[in-house]
């Protein structure tokens, strides 16, 4: 649900919504001493100029209370002058480190 709800807000108003603009995923599994984790990184490029919202809405609140508390998931969200950059670590389920 997240990358749907990301992805039709770039289609609205993000990068997708610019004829110039630009959209980069990736996604990697990581090793930490913490387990290993699913990372992904959303980066919108050469779209509207966005600002830091004046309300909280949907998205915001899917990924940092329902993504979040879910499956506790790490969430960082920033408003870079030319798009949205989204960042979450998600541990992969028991995978939690042994000690």
């Amino acid at each position: 649900m997240a990358l749907h709800e990301l992805t039709t807000n770039a289609l609205r108003h993000g990068s997708l919504a610019d004829p110039n603009g630009r959209l980069h995923v990736t996604w990697w599994v990581e090793e930490s001493a913490r387990g290993r984790s699913l990372r992904w990184d959303w980066s919108e490029h050469d779209g509207p100029p966005t600002g830091h919202p004046t309300r909280e809405g949907f998205g915001h609140r899917l990924l940092n209370k329902v993504l979040a508390v879910q499956t506790g998931a790490e969430v960082d969200v920033a408003f870079a002058p030319d798009g949205l950059r989204v960042s979450i670590r998600m541990p992969l389920s028991g995978s939690a480190a042994r000690g």
